[in-house]
């Protein structure tokens, strides 16, 4: 009777389909905000030299949100960007007044000046 071999898939291991090399179908989605805005930008009857910049900065700012990975080589910048997000969305805010300082004077020393003490609320 055969015995069946168990295999151990390493953690570092991506079961996602890639088009690229660490650019998933997802990861592409981010292209489609900017192409339904460059279309009618370039179907638009204005000058190229306006055309041709406005198309290449929407197709750069979703490539650097595809391709630029700042923390992890397998965690993408928006990613990144959206954790970043939510992680202060959900801050509190906590408000408080610091203590005001007491001085508290102190017996006349031997050479008759006051010396201020600053009570810091400890016994000793």
């Amino acid at each position: 009777m055969e015995e069946k071999q168990e295999y151990t898939i390493p953690g570092n291991v991506n079961g996602q389909f890639e088009v690229l090399p660490h650019v998933t179908l997802r990861d592409l989605l981010c292209f489609v905000p900017s192409l339904l805005l460059d279309i009618p930008i370039f179907l638009m009857p204005i000058s190229m030299y306006i055309k041709i910049p406005i198309i290449t900065i929407t197709l750069m700012v979703s490539a650097v949100l595809v391709y630029v990975r700042p923390v992890r080589e397998n965690i993408p910048f928006w990613h990144h960007a959206r954790e970043c997000l939510r992680f202060f969305n959900r801050q509190r805010v906590y408000y408080y007044r610091k203590e005001s300082v007491y001085v508290e004077t102190v017996e006349t020393t031997r050479k008759g000046r006051e010396r201020p003490k600053s009570h810091s609320g400890s016994g000793a």
